[in-house]
């Protein structure tokens, strides 16, 4: 009698969405799994990084910053299957025991109508948390140069020195309320003298005016453009509606204009009310 093997087996299937800026990367039971940053469509194969297919729109877009993780299953030698990742347990897992990476803005979804909005929510939580880690960096810094000057020892080079600058310039780039101060500064303040003039504490540190020239012109990506005006604004404090996160993820033209607008109107309202100061003091 010829041999009868079953061979249907179902897979399940999630997606995994990242609205980070660098590719996210897991781990479980010896599985990698890396998810692209959200304006970056992952290509797995031929020495790319990542490791999975990115989810598919109904017109065939692939969609960036998502990828779709299912079942690893393997045939057995009696001709039936064995589930060498369950996708069920990995989400039980994520939700579970890594809450840190939801705070981040990460999240997992059943379909690629709901990518939409957990990148809408995702977006500002990875913002938060970016600040977060920046503020983080630069207080174990403080912390190490405190030690090397209590013991009256001038403190070497961090071996993080990268991390640092990244940490500080990020902290920068997200405007004044939100500013680093290096430790001589905060020293000088507790004190009572003035930090040094060289090393300018954060009020006297502003937001970069908006400069149009420097964002991509209307004929390039819509999604670059919708990224690079979305930044624009994150860094000058300008807080976007839920409709208007959600349009400019699409790449929907008039919303980027909007958002356009609003900056540009900030701008010349703090050229104005810098105007008025120098008048004023005059």
């Amino acid at each position: 009698m010829a041999e009868i093997r079953k061979m249907w087996s179902k897979k399940n299937s999630v997606i995994f969405v990242w609205p980070g800026e660098e590719p996210l990367e897991l781990q479980y039971d010896a599985i990698r799994i890396v998810v692209p940053p959200r304006d970056v469509v992952g290509r797995p194969g031929g020495g790319s990084i990542y490791t999975h297919e990115p989810a598919v729109l109904e017109l065939g877009k692939k969609i960036p910053g998502t990828a779709v993780v299912e079942d690893v299953t393997t045939m057995t030698p009696e001709g039936g299957y064995k589930t060498v990742l369950s996708i069920d347990h990995v989400c039980r897992y994520l939700t579970r025991d890594r809450d840190d990476l939801f705070v981040r803005g990460f999240n997992i979804v059943e379909s690629a109508d709901q990518i939409q909005e957990a990148m809408t929510l995702g977006i500002p939580l990875y913002a938060e948390s970016q600040v977060a880690r920046a503020r983080q960096i630069l207080q174990r810094e403080m912390n190490r140069q405190k030690g090397y000057k209590d013991r009256g020892e001038s403190p070497p080079a961090s071996m993080s020195e990268k991390l640092i600058s990244w940490a500080a310039n990020h902290l920068r780039r997200m405007g004044p309320q939100q500013q680093a101060h290096r430790l001589e500064d905060l020293a000088a303040i507790m004190e009572g003298r003035e930090p040094a003039p060289e090393h300018p504490s954060s009020t006297n540190v502003r937001v970069e005016p908006f400069d149009p020239k420097a964002l991509p012109k209307s004929g390039g990506d819509v999604m670059e453009r919708a990224s690079a005006v979305f930044q624009q604004a994150m860094a000058m404090g300008i807080k976007l509606n839920g409709v208007e996160m959600s349009n400019m993820l699409r790449g929907h033209e008039d919303t980027i204009e909007q958002v356009r607008t609003k900056i540009r109107a900030k701008e010349a309202n703090e050229t104005r009310k810098e105007a008025e100061e120098v008048a004023a003091s005059a």
